[in-house]
């Protein structure tokens, strides 16, 4: 299950270098205004269910931060109890 959370985070992340560089590199600007309209052709329904798919997304890959966070921590404590 840890993998799969990985792999998605890893493909989310990529999304999100491929949708900045579509915006930093002047030429690929173009593609923008095509996508706005693509995405507003979709039925409401689709719109909300793609955007809420992304913020759950969000919500999931940054829970597992802080949770490699805080296990990293506790980590760090058991190393330095052993001294």
């Amino acid at each position: 299950m840890i993998r799969i959370v990985r792999v998605i985070g890893a493909l989310l992340m990529a999304a999100g270098v491929l949708i900045i560089l579509t915006w930093l590199i002047k030429p690929l600007r173009q593609i923008w205004p095509y996508l706005y309209e693509w995405f507003r052709s979709l039925p409401g329904a689709i719109q909300f269910g793609l955007l809420m798919a992304a913020v759950g997304f969000l919500i999931l890959f940054s829970s597992l931060i802080v949770e490699r966070l805080e296990d990293r921590k506790q980590e760090s404590n058991l190393l330095n109890d052993d001294d």
